[in-house]
């Protein structure tokens, strides 16, 4: 028995019947069809190689694309998992007690920072209007310290100011003339007895509540220096040039002492007490942060980052720091890159 016949009309109406024969003729007019639809407007060959170049290119920009999204969502749980205690949170938590292993931990980390003693230098010049807040904000702090003052030859009643402070936990020494921010921090070290150093500008722009997370990472043994960074935290009126001059040298400092760091000129640097005072600084100015960034780098010690707050000052405030000292600061890091 037969197959039902079929019946196929070309396009000039012809008719003629199904064979199997005749399946190159329905194959030819599919191939047609598809050339009339896709190759009308443009040659066959700018059709191809456009169609070959937008496969290219999907295909080279896919994986990026993936690599870029896997890395930034790693980032950021990393992030809030490392960064998940708020500052003074550890030590409230012990206070209000914890129970198994990780309340354990918490009340042995306490104790560890109750038994190092913390030494603060403060290098002042003319700063009259905020050094008082701000020594009255690092004796708040609650953490067993000392206070170095330095008073780099200030001529707007600072020098007075601190002649009247009475503390048995702060020291005041005094440059009979001016010598830079980097001369009063070695100043300072014949003097520091504490077991953990933290620079303390005497202006208002960073918070000394910040100073439990800071110490934290020497406390547990992770790192002997740490760097609290302003752009990993809450930043409040940094100029546009400040924050540019920032970016480049933090960018500098990590291709040149392989450590990436996102903050390389921030006050707020932290040192186990015998690694700062092991190195033979020369700076007298704000040549100290690229000359200390580069001499741990280069003996072996990681620089560990912690987010901290930040609230700017203008030039009319107070604030010394100029474009030349960033100009400084980037031909100390290629220096000490090559000298010691």
């Amino acid at each position: 028995c037969r197959a039902p016949r079929m019946i196929i009309y070309n396009e000039n109406g012809d008719s003629f019947e199904w064979d199997y024969r005749h399946r190159w003729i329905i194959w030819s007019h599919i191939k047609w069809r598809l050339r009339d639809k896709f190759f009308t407007a443009h040659p066959p060959q700018q059709n191809f190689f456009l169609l070959l170049l937008n496969r290219l290119a999907n295909l080279l920009l896919l994986p990026f694309t993936f690599v870029r999204l896997l890395c930034s969502v790693g980032c950021f749980f990393a992030r809030r998992w490392y960064y998940n205690v708020k500052p003074g949170a550890l030590v409230d938590k012990v206070a209000a007690g914890g129970t198994g292993c990780q309340g354990m931990r918490r009340r042995e980390t306490a104790n560890v920072k109750r038994e190092l003693r913390l030494s603060v230098i403060m290098p002042v010049h003319n700063e009259a209007n905020t050094i008082k807040e701000a020594l009255r904000q690092v004796q708040a702090v609650d953490l067993e310290k000392e206070i170095v003052i330095v008073d780099d030859y200030s001529s707007d009643g600072s020098r007075e100011m601190l002649s009247q402070i009475a503390d048995d936990g702060v020291k005041v020494v005094y440059h009979a003339r001016n010598m830079g921010k980097g001369s009063a921090i070695r100043t300072a070290l014949q003097h520091v007895t504490g077991d953990i150093i933290i620079i303390q500008d005497g202006d208002l722009e960073y918070d000394p509540a910040d100073y439990h997370k800071l110490i934290e990472p020497i406390v547990e043994g992770r790192a002997s220096v740490v760097y609290g960074s302003r752009f990993l935290g809450e930043i409040t009126n940094m100029h546009f040039l400040n924050y540019i001059a920032n970016r480049i040298l933090a960018l500098t400092a990590s291709l040149l002492f392989l450590n990436w760091i996102t903050d390389e000129g921030t006050c707020y640097k932290v040192f186990r007490a015998d690694v700062l005072k092991s190195l033979d600084l020369k700076c007298t100015g704000f040549d100290f942060c690229p000359e200390v960034t580069a001499k741990v780098r280069k003996r072996g010690y990681k620089i560990v980052e912690v987010p901290i707050s930040y609230r700017g000052r203008s030039v009319d405030e107070g604030k010394k720091i100029r474009w030349q000292d960033g100009l400084m600061a980037f031909l100390a890091l290629i220096k000490y890159r090559v000298v010691d």
